[in-house]
């Protein structure tokens, strides 16, 4: 990653209605980690199984919020999937949302087909 070529992202369904319903500068927040992560400037913390929320193991988070003075409150989940060796990684932008309550990380194992 950061080799100068933006990586494709596909996004889950449900992906865009999630970020539509987070409040205006959020939405700014997390369009931005999707333009750094394309742009192979960040990449997520690797997620794990849960024994209460499922397998995750194959994804990863970003951790946002507007606020500074706090721990960061949203999650953003997201998968690499590989077109093979010449295409290169797509990103599979699955969930976005609130950490609380692990709700972020249902929906994202709801998505995948793991519940």
């Amino acid at each position: 990653m950061g080799d100068g070529k933006d990586l494709n992202i596909i996004y889950a369904d449900g992906f865009l209605g999630d970020i539509q319903s987070l409040p205006s500068d959020l939405q700014n927040v997390a369009f931005h980690l999707m333009d750094d992560l394309a742009r192979g400037r960040i990449r997520g913390k690797a997620l794990a199984a849960h024994p209460d929320i499922g397998d995750l193991s194959d994804c990863f988070k970003l951790y946002f919020d507007v606020r500074k003075d706090m721990s960061p409150g949203y999650r953003l989940v997201y998968r690499e999937l590989s077109e093979g060796e010449i295409e290169g990684i797509i990103i599979e932008a699955i969930a976005v949302g609130r950490r609380q309550a692990f709700e972020v990380y249902k929906i994202a194992i709801e998505r995948l087909g793991r519940t």
